[in-house]
């Protein structure tokens, strides 16, 4: 099966890259923001997309809520990329 490569966007324009810290949208019972990191960027009619049930793709976060780690994804159409907000990049990823 071919699939076409998309490239995600943060709602403020810049590229997803897996690595990269961003806040995740979700608040811990302080209502401090959780803090997250892209851990995978799942392309639209690959493999992985059939494992996970998301046909157009998906970017999954890691949320550390105060040492448990988490995970969610979010589809490119789907809610919650208003609410991912970008911090930075990983290290690897600004040479």
């Amino acid at each position: 099966m071919t699939h076409q490569h998309v490239t995600f966007r943060y709602h403020t324009g810049q590229i997803v890259l897996e690595g990269d810290r961003v806040f995740s949208g979700n608040r811990d019972k302080e209502e401090v923001p959780i803090k997250g990191v892209i851990k995978l960027i799942v392309q639209p009619g690959s493999k992985e997309a059939e494992e996970f049930q998301t046909p157009d793709g998906s970017v999954w976060i890691e949320e550390n809520w105060n040492g448990v780690l988490g995970y969610f994804l979010v589809e490119p159409e789907g809610g919650g990329w208003e609410d991912v907000e970008f911090i930075e990049r990983a290290p690897e990823n600004t040479t």
